[in-house]
């Protein structure tokens, strides 16, 4: 999505929303960008919009033709008291104008209701209020040293011990530390892709190299170091069922790409420590005489010197991809990394009202009915009235939360990606594929979507909908959609 006057988003969608003259679109491979495994079969087929055989000549998505509510009014009610949706009150939406901020339709808004993954919308604007867009994790290798010494930073390197290269002894132990990056490549990294950005081989090589630069030849002992933003593995409202089936990971601040967790296919039990244990293996391979054995978990001193270090992709396309795949452990950690790094302790329960906090404080929306339970909207408990969701989306696109407004650019897209990616194909709802970006939510017997909408006449609308009440099977199936439909509905309409 591109971003246009007042940080609306700009060209990119409203070019798909209002036909513009372009290239036909071309059929290619193209980097799914951090979406998993699962996604990788869309990829191959994807649409990519060539250049434009003429400048679009666009306006600002701010400048399309506003949306008359009581014309919008009746398009929207004709599909939602659609039986398909379950019992009326167990359902609510709102749309809202995002230039204006105008309520254009609401119904039950101020309802508390489980939002299932939509939660990771609050989640998401709290993270983006403690870290940069362009920020990156850091994951690192340092000398830990002797009984002694200053820890034998290298001066004549440039720098603090942070950034210098440190001088290992014979027998030196040095520390892996954990730095928030859960997508490591398990080989080399990407430096063109968010997921496997950077791998363990690279901070191997580079951790091999300084060692030889200082004619250490070993024996070297390895520890692991996850001190950072530590914290339980679980969230404790997780039941078992979620962790053991893959539909939770476990939240660490060092893992694999590889590792994340998907449906019935769960991630390890210490992912920071299959990280370390192929640390330790590469680094063997590069020739370091390292020392065979059970790797310790122990922080490293605040002297000790740095002689590696990889960075992940920027924290906005980090983010995105968590939202994209609606990763529950990657929410989870990006959450308490920030609440940390805030200055709060890292528990759930304060992770949780951290993030409520920020809803209200920085973005300045009323938080009456939210409850949290978790911050990715997997535990019970959780309720969230699409009032405050609306009201999030709006704070969102008016350019006054840029770091935000990035996080919001990462979600999926209708038809095309992310979770979004079989969704909006359906004859009554092929309107919506390629303008609507939102975030999922799914739950047995609930659905929830909450995003934003292109018009066919080139206006940005922001909308949430919860619906608690959808059955399973096919009446589940159902259910989405008819949302798909009312929503498609709304971005073609031409009121």
């Amino acid at each position: 999505m591109a971003w246009g006057k007042r940080g609306m988003p700009g060209i990119a969608l409203a070019a798909l929303a209002a036909g513009v003259l372009c290239a036909p679109m071309a059929v290619a491979q193209t980097d799914v960008e951090g979406d998993d495994d699962v996604l990788a079969a869309q990829a191959a087929i994807r649409p990519t919009v060539t250049e434009p055989l003429a400048e679009p000549g666009l306006a600002a998505l701010t400048d399309g033709t506003a949306v008359d509510a009581s014309a919008l009014e009746p398009i929207v009610s004709a599909g939602w008291s659609d039986d398909a949706l379950g019992d009326v009150n167990d359902r609510a939406l709102t749309i809202r104008d995002v230039e204006s901020g105008e309520t254009l339709y609401d119904t039950r808004a101020n309802k508390s209701l489980t939002p299932a993954s939509t939660t990771k919308l609050l989640t998401a604007a709290a993270v983006m209020t403690q870290f940069a867009p362009l920020e990156t994790l850091k994951t690192s290798v340092v000398v830990v040293p002797a009984e002694g010494t200053d820890g034998g930073a290298d001066t004549d390197a440039g720098g603090d011990s942070d950034s210098a290269t440190a001088t290992a002894s014979p027998g030196a132990t040095i520390a892996l530390v954990a730095g928030g990056d859960m997508l490591l490549s398990a080989g080399a990294g990407n430096p063109n892709n968010v997921v496997g950005h950077a791998g363990v081989t690279d901070l191997a090589r580079q951790t091999a190299s300084a060692l030889e630069m200082q004619g250490v030849n070993g024996p070297i002992t390895v520890s692991l170091d996850t001190s950072y933003a530590s914290g339980s593995s679980v969230v404790p409202d997780w039941t078992d069922y979620w962790v053991t089936n893959g539909f939770a990971g476990r939240i660490t601040m060092l893992g694999f790409a590889g590792d994340r967790a998907l449906p019935f296919d769960p991630s390890p039990q210490d992912p920071a420590m299959v990280v370390a244990e192929a640390f330790v293996q590469t680094l063997s391979d590069e020739g370091v005489d390292v020392v065979s054995g059970d790797i310790e978990r122990a922080e490293a001193p605040g002297d000790a010197g740095q002689i590696a270090m990889v960075e992940s992709a920027p924290l906005a396309e980090v983010l995105g991809v968590g939202l994209r795949t609606s990763d529950n452990a990657m929410l989870e950690q990006l959450a308490r990394q920030a609440t940390v790094r805030a200055g709060e302790p890292g528990e759930q329960e304060s992770v949780n009202a951290w993030v409520t906090s920020q809803i209200k404080d920085v973005y300045g929306v009323d938080t009456t009915g939210v409850q949290l339970s978790d911050t990715s909207g997997l535990s019970d408990g959780t309720t969230i009235p699409v009032r405050v969701l609306g009201d999030l989306l709006v704070e969102g696109a008016n350019g006054e939360h840029p770091a935000f407004q990035d996080a919001l650019d990462e979600l999926p897209i209708a038809g095309l990606n992310g979770t979004l990616f079989d969704r909006f194909l359906t004859d009554a709802a092929t309107e919506g594929k390629g303008v609507i970006r939102a975030k999922t939510g799914s739950l047995p017997e609930m659905t929830a979507l909450a995003g934003y909408i292109v018009t066919d006449d080139g206006r940005l609308l922001a909308f949430a909908l919860t619906d608690n009440d959808v059955g399973l099977g096919g009446d589940f199936l159902n259910a989405r959609a008819q949302i798909d439909s009312i929503l498609a509905d709304v971005a073609d309409c031409g009121c």
